[in-house]
């Protein structure tokens, strides 16, 4: 795979595809490089941005110290973050931007930037729960969606509830 890389370094689809196979050998920071190559080659990718937050978010679940794993949550928010913005109803995007700054709020005491993850975790809350609804409400336009992924987005947002109900 490498040495396809040397001959044709611009191919987005050779680095996606070697990103994938570090990540199943638990190579993280090497998958996460190659996912970086992709964005340099295709900036606007917002499913890249994701990806890169979905590692970055695995590799700190892996028995990393407290503080390498609010670190790394810290850097997975701000690609989930990216994601969304470059497409305002990806849903893993959302996914990813709830979960890890649902972790963040649990794992860092309270500090200035607690309220800026509970904003961020309250939006994202709304956007998949606006997703759920359309898609199960089949509404034009919202069932493109993979059933899956919103099964697993409403899972999320009623954890959620259960552990912090309103």
């Amino acid at each position: 795979m490498t040495g396809l890389l040397s001959h044709s370094p611009n191919d987005a689809e050779s680095w996606a595809h070697l990103s994938s196979l570090y990540f199943t050998q638990r190579l993280y920071q090497q998958s996460i490089f190659c996912l970086e190559e992709v964005l340099l080659i295709l900036p606007n990718a917002y499913n890249i941005f994701a990806r890169i937050g979905e590692v970055t978010y695995i590799s700190a679940s892996g028995g990393a110290s407290n503080a390498d794993q609010i670190e790394a949550f810290e850097e997975a928010i701000k690609y989930f973050a990216r994601s969304v913005e470059l497409s305002e109803w990806y849903l893993r995007g959302w996914y990813g931007l709830k979960l890890v700054t649902g972790k963040l709020i649990q794992a860092k005491p309270s500090d200035g930037t607690s309220g800026k993850m509970e904003s961020l975790n309250q939006l994202a809350t709304e956007k998949l729960v606006h997703i759920v609804s359309q898609f199960r409400r089949n509404v034009k336009g919202w069932t493109g969606f993979d059933e899956a992924e919103v099964l697993a987005a409403k899972d999320l947002i009623d954890r959620d509830e259960q552990k912090f109900p309103r």
